[in-house]
């Protein structure tokens, strides 16, 4: 029986989604057991918690407003990594310090745990040499199509690039960024009415359909291919010049509309003063003179931030106060 742990991050949506097909997975298998799942979940500083909260609060409010973030309130309440825990017997961990990279979190993993197979199902920590030593095989999940879309937002990403379709890969990994051999690859259409959310739950649903093939990968010591093609690496950088919009005068009205699509918010300077944004329109009567949060695109075009569509308006007020400072 091959010991396996599966590494994820309990703030992440797709995480626990992923988390709950690997547990049914393992569930028709005589061949493996789950051990153990590690929440590697990082411990912010506290403005950044005050930050997460902040978008916790607004997340809540579309799930509750917004009829396709209420279509995943199932698994926003069920697929916690406590209640899959201790539905399938399967203690939930915590490395020292939030670090899975801890001498001493490793040494737990190889004299106690034993584990022989390690599946990262977002973990948004990078494995040492000493961590990927421990386990004869580790495999990651990540949510674009490899080698093209390496990094961060790949969903998002492929979705502003204007692909046809969105994928995923599981890979073995090793100590670079998704540069590990394909064991599976799989995509869906990018479809012109779904937003980024939309688009991430379908492929995550789609993945973890398909997780029972790639755990027999791993059991059958299978080593997939190498990455070929043309490939590309995105960064948290990247993602914050793409979504920040300090002058959005030296922009067009498409290219503003089609970030905020691909991305679902930009931080746009109107004024004096950057104001997270997650939905523009354009102001009909441009005769009338700007007031307000109105302003001008490179082609000419007013917008204005509206009033969230999933919100009343007492809750608009609500988000217009715990919104991030500039």
């Amino acid at each position: 029986m091959q010991r396996l742990v599966v590494f994820g991050d309990s703030n992440i949506l797709a995480s626990r989604m992923l988390l709950e097909a690997v547990c049914k997975a393992v569930k028709q298998s005589k061949d493996l057991e789950i051990v153990a799942f590690c929440d590697s979940t990082l411990m912010r500083p506290l403005g950044d918690f005050v930050r997460s909260l902040r978008l916790r609060s607004v997340s809540t409010i579309k799930w509750l407003f917004n009829s396709e973030y209420r279509a995943s309130l199932e698994y926003m309440v069920t697929s916690s990594f406590r209640r899959l825990g201790n539905q399938f017997n399967v203690p939930v961990i915590r490395p020292p310090q939030q670090n899975i990279n801890h001498p001493e979190f490793i040494n737990h993993i190889r004299q106690e745990l034993k584990a022989d197979f390690a599946l990262s199902c977002i973990c948004l920590q990078l494995f040492s040499p000493e961590l990927l030593q421990v386990f004869s095989v580790a495999v990651n999940y990540h949510n674009g199509l490899l080698p093209k879309y390496r990094g961060l937002k790949a969903t998002g990403w492929s979705i502003y690039f204007k692909e046809e379709s969105t994928g995923f890969t599981f890979h073995l990994m090793t100590e670079g960024i998704d540069d590990g051999r394909i064991l599976l690859q799989d995509a869906i259409p990018v479809e012109a009415n779904d937003s980024l959310y939309e688009t991430e739950i379908k492929k995550t649903l789609k993945a973890g359909e398909r997780i029972g093939e790639v755990l027999q990968m791993m059991l059958d010591g299978k080593t997939g291919i190498s990455q070929t093609g043309d490939f590309s690496y995105f960064s948290s950088k990247d993602f914050r010049t793409i979504t920040t919009i300090e002058d959005p005068s030296q922009h067009t009205a498409h290219e503003l509309l089609h970030r905020l699509k691909s991305f679902e918010g930009l931080s746009i300077r109107i004024g004096d003063k950057i104001y997270q944004v997650t939905k523009l329109a354009k102001v009909e009567d441009s005769s009338t003179p700007k007031k307000g949060l109105e302003f001008l695109t490179h082609d000419g075009v007013k917008m204005k931030p509206t009033r969230f569509h999933f919100m009343p308006w007492w809750l608009y007020v609500l988000y217009s106060l715990i919104r991030f400072p500039s």
